[in-house]
């Protein structure tokens, strides 16, 4: 039991329970998801909130990767003790992670085949990052809220905050792509 309760923990905090393209493995404290192209290997820090992570290219859809921390040369090294990860979804060789710096972080979305960003968006402190399938909603920051911007920055301030603006925006992980909406949005900041 001793040895279960550990894996738990580490699949409720990278949401196992959202439905995801990847498969999700779980050794001891390291979790592992599959794609036919990649594996991404995560463990927890052990002083911080969130993981680092390696990705790995398979040489085949079906080649076994052993679900260890065990990075090796030409793997792609994400997140550490300076930049702890929570990943949010996978698909293919599209990985998406909130980047855990800051009041609200960042979510970067990296094309595992080059090892670069193609998404990098830092969030409203008040966001809520959904994943819906392929599909992960969020809000991007995108500038402090004025009187003229935000109809409750007089609430936000007489709480003892302020507001910020956001864009409602998704990231589909089948393709990288990132919509934007349309209108932004006031939310509560300390």
């Amino acid at each position: 039991m001793q040895r279960i309760a550990p894996c738990l923990l580490v699949l409720a905090s990278l949401g196992a329970a959202r439905a995801q393209p990847a498969r999700i493995d779980a050794v001891k404290d390291v979790t592992c998801r599959t794609t036919p192209g990649f594996v991404v290997v995560a463990r927890p820090l052990s002083d911080e909130i969130g993981f680092e992570l390696y990705a790995r290219a398979r040489a085949r859809p079906d080649e076994a990767v052993p679900c260890t921390f065990a990075p090796g040369p030409g793997d792609l090294r994400l997140g550490g003790p300076d930049r702890p990860y929570e990943i949010q979804g996978m698909n293919g060789r599209f990985l998406a992670v909130t980047e855990l710096a800051g009041m609200a972080g960042t979510l970067k979305v990296f094309d595992l085949s080059t090892g670069k960003a193609v998404v990098s968006e830092p969030l409203t402190e008040a966001n809520q990052t959904q994943v819906s399938g392929d599909r992960i909603s969020f809000t991007i920051r995108s500038g402090p809220a004025t009187a003229k911007t935000c109809r409750s920055l007089a609430a936000f301030r007489k709480d003892g905050g302020s507001g910020e603006i956001g864009v409602p925006a998704t990231v589909d992980l089948a393709t990288g792509a990132l919509d934007r909406g349309p209108k932004t949005v006031c939310t509560y900041a300390q």
